[in-house]
């Protein structure tokens, strides 16, 4: 007969390769280490995350939904969008979410759309502010890139709409009301009874 114990952290670092294996099943791609140890748990049916903070994210079909702006939330809203295949998010949200998620969609080459003008003024001066070139975002294909550096001091183009380059595959997110019981959270998240006025959808 053979005794022994797991060791807790070997038992850690199996039950977050269990997670990160359920999320990968959905969103063929690499998940960085520091959202990876920051779930609780992945539904994989209802397609949703649901962080150590209580946190929800929640791949609706044509929007992805969190409960909460924080910068892990953003980041996986963001790598979803990206392995979905699409190239541009409509963003809503408050002016914290609506700066994290553009500069999240813009570090993986998407291109960040507002619902509104004052949205895509503030989207605009985000990218100008972080170094991004909006003009070059969102392009569709295998040679579409991350973002390219702008010219220092650059300004936004007042002529450019948004809407008048965003490709096909464009979707949306935003962050939805705090549910009571995060154990339950993914199973409340559902179209029919969310408040949902922060999110990322498709730009069509």
């Amino acid at each position: 007969m053979i005794v022994g114990r797991i060791r807790a952290h070997n038992a850690r670092r199996s039950a977050e390769g269990v997670k990160v294996r359920l999320w990968r099943s959905l969103y063929p791609v690499e998940l960085p280490s520091d959202i990876a140890v920051a779930f609780r748990y992945v539904d994989v049916s209802s397609h949703s995350v649901v962080f150590d903070d209580g946190t929800v994210v929640r791949d609706m079909g044509d929007s992805i939904i969190t409960t909460r702006s924080t910068e892990l939330s953003i980041r996986l809203m963001a790598l979803e969008a990206k392995a979905k295949g699409w190239s541009a998010c409509d963003i809503v949200g408050n002016e914290d979410f609506i700066v994290g998620m553009t500069i999240a969609c813009a570090e993986l080459g998407m291109k960040p759309v507002g619902a509104d003008d004052q949205t895509n003024a503030l989207i605009m001066a985000t990218l100008a502010e972080a170094g991004y070139d909006a003009a070059k975002l969102g392009r569709p294909g295998p040679d579409a890139k991350a973002a390219e550096t702008a010219p220092e001091n650059s300004a936004p183009s007042t002529k450019e709409k948004p809407t008048d380059v965003v490709p096909e595959t464009t979707r949306s997110v935003s962050e939805a009301a705090t549910p009571s019981d995060p154990a339950e959270a993914a199973s409340d998240l559902d179209a029919d009874n969310t408040d949902s006025d922060t999110d990322i959808t498709p730009s069509l």
